[in-house]
């Protein structure tokens, strides 16, 4: 039999194909790199992060400072977005008007996930009474409008928790219900399958089986509504401090600015167009990316 020399043997050449081995987040970002709108939200947001971490460095004067010798100065080459009424920089409170919104955005949200993805993957692996209890508690949240929970919340507890933290409790509290139901439904579609079925074969406990095989197949909608919520969770607050149950007074908020700026809309209509047209953008920023990154994970689309 003729021996055949292995340095002989042809090389394989890698197509395409094998040459790149794309994971499923980097598959996520390849789809998401060709929706335009979402790359433009994303850009917003970005703005956003990096004027809320630069503020000091961005405002040109610091956002308390008053000067009532210059109140209610039209933009000018000094104060680009013009004066309030005591004086202070416009420009400056907008720019750290952008620090609330992310910190609302952020910690409401995150207060929301870990109650909803707690509560939503305990009623969607195991089921039976834990379900009905949890969907029948999260049927309540639900029936009870979400801006009248909070103002309630807000009304109650107004006097003994500060109100910054005070928000960030009662936004983040009567929103978990939407969470916990979204993660739940993406849970009962990812624990009957192929894989978990052979680690339940194999005598993972559940704990190993939820953590390391459902929940994180189970995230993408989860991501998607987190993204959409930190828009409305930014819009919520700049409604509760337009209504005077927000932020402190005095604080550099949009939505407090809005307020406050209302009654001089007619003489000085930048008080209110800056800080809507900060709100209008932010919220359109964090919608756009949601909607791109939910056409980017969804499978049927691949």
């Amino acid at each position: 039999m003729q021996r055949i020399d292995p340095t002989q043997m042809p090389v394989p050449v890698p197509t395409a194909a094998s040459e790149v081995s794309v994971s499923l987040w980097g598959d996520v970002w390849l789809r998401l790199k060709k929706n335009r709108l979402a790359i433009i939200g994303l850009g917003i947001i970005l703005i956003l992060v990096l004027t809320a971490i630069l503020a000091p460095l961005v405002a040109p004067y610091p956002p308390d400072q008053q000067n009532l010798g210059i109140s209610k100065l039209s933009p000018n080459s000094k104060h680009w977005f013009g004066t309030d009424v005591l004086g202070r920089d416009y420009f400056s409170r907008v720019v750290y008007g952008s620090r609330i919104s992310i910190s609302i955005g952020v910690v409401a949200v995150g207060i929301t996930l870990v109650i909803g993805l707690i509560t939503g993957a305990i009623a969607g692996y195991f089921g039976g009474w834990a379900d009905a209890i949890i969907m029948r508690v999260a049927d309540i949240f639900f029936a009870f409008p979400f801006i009248v929970g909070v103002l309630v919340m807000i009304t109650v507890l107004g006097e003994t928790i500060p109100r910054l933290p005070l928000l960030f409790i009662a936004i983040g509290l009567f929103g978990w219900a939407s969470a916990a139901r979204i993660f739940r439904s993406s849970i009962l579609q990812v624990k009957n399958l192929e894989y978990v079925e052979a680690a339940r074969a194999m005598g993972a406990s559940h704990w190993r089986i939820l953590t390391r095989h459902v929940m994180p197949n189970s995230l993408a909608p989860v991501i998607v509504f987190a993204t959409i919520a930190t828009g409305t969770v930014i819009l919520t607050e700049a409604a509760l401090s337009f209504l005077g149950v927000g932020v402190p007074v005095g604080t550099p908020a949009w939505g407090l600015m809005v307020s406050e700026g209302k009654s001089h809309m007619t003489t000085e209509p930048w008080l209110v167009l800056f800080p809507g047209l900060s709100i209008v953008a932010t919220v359109l920023g964090f919608i756009l990316l949601g909607d791109g990154l939910r056409d980017s994970m969804d499978p049927r689309l691949r």
